[in-house]
C-alpha cells in the first residue's frame, strides 16, 4: 500500500510531458500542490516522471486505499513511508491506539509535521486522496500543509475537488494547482502514444479525429491503440471509434458508472441526452432532489465532467462517456431519449433560450414544434449571429412538413444563402413565386428576399430588379395578405432600400447607392439594430470607395458603436463598417491601420458567407499587398466578383503592367473592358500617356467626366492628375503644376493619399518636387509612399518586387511542366502556383505564359540558352 517512488508508474510507452512537468516545477514555490484529474488522466505517470526528472530531492510516496480512512493508520503509514527516506523522522511517535491522541486531535499529524522539521530537501506525494472519504483527515492535511517546514513540499492528487476545504490554504496563496487541462496530450503526444502503442504510426488527420473524440484523454488514447492493434483497417476504425468501444465502455464502466447508485446512473444517462445541464435542468428533467447530490460530485471533478463556467453551474459530458450513457439508455428504453429531449427542450424555451430549444425539438423529430419555435423567434432571430445554424435546422426539417408553411419555406430559403448555397436559396425563392394560389404578401416576401441575396450573389442587377418589384409591393400590402411570420411591412421596406443601395455600389452606381440608403436609414424598419447597422456600413462603404474618407469614417464609426452598444460586435451586419474603415485608411496610406480593419471586415464577412464582401476584402488586401511589395498569397473568394470589385481587380493588373514596362500590354488588357467607374478609365488614359499617345489620352479623359463617380473627391483627384499629365506631355509646365497643385489641395481634405502612388513614377516625382517644404499633412503622407511608387519601375532592370518564390517558378515556366505539375514540384496547390503565375503576369507586363517568358528572357531573367523551345507554351492546365 505504501512505497517509496521506484519507477514502476512509468510504462514504457509513456509520453515525456516536459510542459506539465514545468507547471510542477513552478508548483514546488509553495508548501501544497494540488494534483486534480479524472481517472486514467495520467495522474500517477506524470508526478513519477517528475519525481524522476529530481534526483536532488528525496521523495516520499503514499499510495492511499480505503484502509487509510482509520486516521491511526493513515498517521502509522506516513510515518512508516517518510522514515524509509528520512531516518531523522524516528523521534516522531507512533500513534496510540489506546486513546494516545485527545480526541480532538486524533491524527497526530501536527507532530508530524514538527518532526519534518529536521528533514532536508523532501517530497511528499499522496495519491489517490479521493480514496480517503473521512472528512477529518483530508481538514487535517490543509492544516499541516501550513505548518510544513520550507524545505518539505506535499504534492495531492486527487480525482475530486474538495475546495470548501483548501479555500483557506488558497487565500494565503500556499497552493499550486495541476487542472485537469494539463493532462490533455496535444497533437504530438498523441500521435507518439498511439503509435507506440499501436505498432504503426497514423497520419495527422486520424490521430486529430482521435485526439477530438477524446479531448486528449490519455487512458482513452490506450485504449483506441490496444483496440487499433487488432485491426487492419485504421481509417475504419478511427471514423467508427466511439464511447460504446468494448474496451472504453469497459473502463467508463468499471471506473466511472459502477461505483454509482442506480438512480444516479440513470440520472446521468437521461443527462447525456443533453449538450449542457445544471441542477435545474437536472429537476426539470423529473430526477429527485436525492440525485442532486450527482452535482455536487461533477462540480468537484469526479465523473468525466467539464464544467462550462467559472462558477461551476453548467456542465458537458466527456464525448466517450456521453456516448456510452446513451447506448445504455436505448437499450434499456427506447422513448427514455425522446423524452428528455422533449422535456429539456420545453425547459429552454420557457428560459428564452430558443436556439437549444430548436436543436433538441429537431433531434427528437418534433417538426411541427420545431417550426413554431422558429417563427415565435420574430425579428430576434435574425440578430443571432449563428443564421447558420438557424439555417441548418430548418434544412433538417423534411419537406413534407413544410407543406403549406410558406412563411417557413421562405425563411429557410433566404438562410441556405447564409451557407453558402447561394444557388439553392434562389432556386427556392423562385420555386416560392412560382407556387400556385400564393398570395400578395408572400410574393412581396419572396421578392424582398430574392433582392438581399445582394450579398451572396456576383449578379447585382438582379437585386435591383427585385428590390424594385418589392418596393412597389409593399406599400400595398394589407394585414390579411401578410403570411404568418416574423417581418413586419416596415422592415421588409427597409430590407428591399438597402438591397437596391448595395447593388448599385456594386455596379458603380455611387449615386443611387447613396440615395437609397439614405433613403433605408430614415425608414421606420431601420429603428430595428442589425439593419442599421447593416445601413450605416454600407453607406460608409459607398463614402469610402468614392474617397470621401471623413462620411466613411463617420458612419463606420456610428455602426461600430451602435454594435458595441447591443452586444452585436460579432454580428455579420458590421462587416461592411470595417472594410470601409479599411479602405478608409488605405486610401490616406495608414497601411497597418487597414490590415488590422481588414482582418476584422474579412473575417466577418465569412462567418455567414457574404461572397461581395469578401470580394471586397480580397481586392483591397491585394492592394495592399502593392502598396507593401508583399508577396503574400491571399484566398481568392468562391464564386465570381461583383462587377465594381472586378473591375477594381482589372485596374489594379493594368496598373501593374503599366507600371512594369508594359502599357501596351495595359491597353489591350482595357480595349474591351466595360467601364463603371473612374479606376478603369483612369488606367486607359494612363496606359495611352505612358505610350505617348497624347490625343487618344485626351479624347479618353473627355469621356472620363461622364462617369457616375467622377465628380467624387478620389474620381476628381485621379482627372486633375490625368489632366497635369497631359498638360506635362504637351509641355505645358506651368498648368500642369497648377493641375497638380489643385489635386494636392482637393485631396488634402480627405487625405486622399495612394491615388498618388497609383498614377507612378513620373506623376510621382512631380508630386515629391512640388512638396519640397510644403507643410500639409497631405504631401507628408504621399512623400511616405512616393519611394514605392517611384522604385516600381526601372527602365534599366527587372521589376524589383518580383519575390524569391515568382522567380523559382519563372524559371521552370520555359519547361513541360503543367500546373498540377509545378504544383506538386513546390508542395502548393494548383490554385497557388495560378496566383503566383498571374502576379508574374502582372508584374511582367504580359498576359501569355510565352510573353512572360520573352519578357523574363528580355530582363535577363531568363537565360536564352535554357529555354527550351515549347510547343504549347500558352496552354495552362
Amino acid at each position: 500500500m505504501l512505497k517509496v517512488v521506484s519507477g514502476q508508474f512509468i510504462p514504457s510507452y509513456a509520453v515525456d510531458r516536459p510542459a506539465a512537468r514545468g507547471e510542477l516545477d513552478g508548483a514546488l514555490l509553495r508548501p501544497l500542490t494540488l494534483v486534480t484529474a479524472p481517472a486514467g488522466a495520467g495522474k500517477s505517470v506524470l508526478l513519477s516522471q517528475w519525481v524522476r526528472a529530481h534526483p536532488e530531492r528525496r521523495f516520499a510516496w503514499v499510495d492511499l486505499s480505503d484502509d487509510d480512512n482509520d486516521p491511526h493508520l493513515f498517521v502509522k503509514h506516513l510515518i512508516d513511508t517518510v522514515r524509509r527516506i528520512a531516518p531523522e523522522m524516528r523521534s516522531v511517535p507512533e500513534p496510540d491506539r489506546r486513546g494516545g491522541a485527545p480526541d480532538d486531535d486524533p491524527l497526530l499529524l501536527r507532530g508530524v509535521a514538527a518532526g519534518l522539521g529536521a528533514v532536508g530537501e523532501t517530497g511528499i506525494v499522496l495519491e489517490n486522496l479521493h480514496a480517503v472519504h473521512n472528512r477529518s483527515i483530508v481538514t487535517e492535511l490543509s492544516t499541516v500543509a501550513a505548518l510544513l517546514p520550507p524545505t518539505v513540499h506535499l504534492v495531492i492528487s486527487s480525482r475530486i475537488d474538495t475546495p470548501e476545504v483548501w479555500n483557506e490554504n488558497r487565500l494565503r496563496g500556499e497552493v499550486g494547482e495541476i487542472g485537469q487541462s494539463s493532462f490533455a496530450l496535444d497533437l504530438d503526444e498523441a500521435a507518439t502514444l498511439l503509435a507506440t502503442l499501436a505498432g504503426r504510426r497514423l497520419d495527422a488527420e486520424e490521430v486529430a479525429v482521435l485526439l477530438e473524440r477524446t479531448e486528449g484523454w490519455v487512458t482513452g488514447l490506450q485504449l483506441a491503440a490496444s483496440e487499433l492493434r487488432q485491426r487492419s483497417d485504421t481509417a475504419r476504425f478511427v471514423a467508427e471509434f466511439h464511447g460504446a468501444d468494448r474496451l472504453v465502455a469497459g473502463y467508463l464502466t468499471r471506473e466511472v458508472l459502477d461505483p454509482l447508485a442506480p438512480a444516479a446512473r440513470r440520472t446521468l444517462q437521461e443527462l447525456s441526452v443533453v449538450d449542457r445541464f445544471d441542477v435545474d435542468l437536472v429537476t426539470a428533467l423529473g430526477h429527485p432532489p436525492s440525485t442532486w447530490d450527482l452535482v455536487g460530485r461533477l462540480e468537484q471533478g469526479e465523473l468525466f465532467a467539464t464544467p462550462l463556467d467559472d462558477s461551476r453551474e453548467w456542465f458537458r459530458l466527456h464525448p466517450l462517456l456521453r456516448e456510452l450513457l446513451q447506448h445504455q439508455l436505448r437499450a434499456a428504453d427506447a422513448g427514455a431519449e425522446t423524452r428528455v429531449l422533449l422535456r429539456a427542450a420545453t425547459w429552454h424555451l420557457d428560459r428564452g433560450e430558443s436556439g437549444t430549444a430548436i436543436e433538441y425539438l429537431l433531434r427528437a423529430h418534433a417538426w411541427d414544434r420545431a417550426i413554431d419555435a422558429i417563427v415565435a423567434c420574430n425579428v430576434d432571430l435574425f440578430e443571432q449571429i449563428d443564421t447558420v445554424a438557424v439555417a441548418r435546422q430548418l434544412n433538417e426539417i423534411p419537406d413534407s412538413a413544410l407543406s403549406g408553411r410558406i412563411d417557413v419555406q421562405l425563411l429557410r430559403a433566404v438562410l441556405t444563402a447564409t451557407t453558402g448555397a447561394t444557388a439553392l436559396a434562389e432556386d427556392r425563392l423562385r420555386a416560392i413565386l412560382a407556387t400556385p394560389g400564393i398570395t400578395a404578401g408572400e410574393t412581396t416576401y419572396a421578392q424582398t428576399f430574392l433582392a438581399s441575396l445582394v450579398h451572396w450573389r456576383s449578379r447585382p442587377d438582379v437585386s435591383i430588379e427585385f428590390a424594385e418589384r418589392a418596393l412597389e409591393g409593399i406599400d400595398s400590402l394589407v394585414a390579411p395578405e401578410l403570411p404568418a411570420t416574423f417581418l413586419s411591412p416596415a422592415i421588409l421596406r427597409t430590407i428591399a432600400l438597402m438591397s437596391r443601395g448595395r447593388a448599385y455600389l456594386f455596379v458603380g452606381d455611387f449615386p443611387q447607392a447613396q440615395q437609397s440608403l439614405e433613403e433605408a436609414l430614415r425608414s421606420e424598419g431601420a429603428g430595428y439594430s442589425v439593419l442599421r447597422i447593416g445601413a450605416l456600413g454600407a453607406l460608409a462603404l459607398v463614402h469610402a470607395w468614392c474617397g470621401r474618407t471623413r462620411e466613411a469614417s463617420d458612419f463606420a464609426a456610428e455602426a461600430q458603436a451602435l454594435a458595441r452598444e447591443r452586444g452585436q460586435q460579432d454580428h455579420p451586419a458590421t462587416a461592411e463598417a470595417h472594410l470601409a474603415t479599411a479602405l478608409v485608411a488605405l486610401t490616406k496610406g495608414r497601411l497597418d491601420r487597414a490590415e488590422a480593419a481588414l482582418r476584422v471586415g474579412a473575417r466577418l464577412a465569412s462567418t455567414d458567407c457574404r461572397a461581395s464582401l469578401s470580394w471586397v476584402a480580397f481586392a483591397a488586401g491585394s492592394s495592399l499587398d502593392d502598396l507593401r511589395g508583399s508577396d503574400q498569397i491571399r484566398t481568392t473568394p468562391l464564386g465570381s466578383p461583383p462587377p465594381l470589385v472586378a473591375e477594381a481587380l482589372l485596374a489594379r493588373r493594368a496598373r501593374a503592367m503599366r507600371l512594369n514596362g508594359s502599357p501596351e500590354g495595359a491597353r489591350r488588357l482595357l480595349s474591351t473592358a466595360p467601364t463603371l467607374t473612374t479606376a478603369v478609365m483612369f488606367e486607359k488614359v494612363a496606359a495611352e500617356l505612358t505610350l505617348g499617345q497624347l490625343p487618344e489620352a485626351q479624347t479618353l479623359l473627355r469621356e472620363f467626366t461622364t462617369l457616375p463617380d467622377a465628380r467624387s473627391p478620389l474620381g476628381r483627384v485621379r482627372g486633375l492628375l490625368l489632366a497635369s499629365w497631359c498638360a506635362a506631355e504637351g509641355a505645358m509646365g506651368g498648368r500642369a503644376r497648377a493641375l497638380l497643385q489643385e489635386a494636392l489641395q482637393l485631396a488634402e481634405a480627405d487625405v486622399l493619399v495612394t491615388v498618388f502612388v497609383h498614377a507612378g513614377p513620373s506623376t510621382l516625382r512631380r508630386v515629391v518636387e512640388l512638396t519640397e517644404g510644403y507643410p500639409a499633412p497631405i504631401a507628408e503622407a504621399v512623400r511616405a509612399l512616393a519611394p514605392y511608387g517611384i522604385e516600381a519601375q526601372r527602365a534599366d532592370g527587372p521589376p524589383v518586387h518580383l519575390t524569391e518564390r515568382e522567380r523559382e517558378l519563372l524559371a521552370l515556366l520555359p519547361t513541360r511542366f503543367t500546373n498540377v505539375e509545378l504544383a506538386e514540384r513546390f508542395y502548393v496547390s494548383v490554385n497557388t502556383i495560378k496566383t503566383h503565375t498571374a502576379h508574374i503576369y502582372g508584374k511582367l507586363g504580359v498576359s501569355t505564359r510565352s510573353e512572360a517568358i520573352a519578357r523574363a528572357t528580355q530582363l535577363g531573367l531568363l537565360s536564352t540558352r535554357s529555354t527550351p523551345v515549347l510547343s504549347f507554351v500558352d496552354r495552362d492546365y
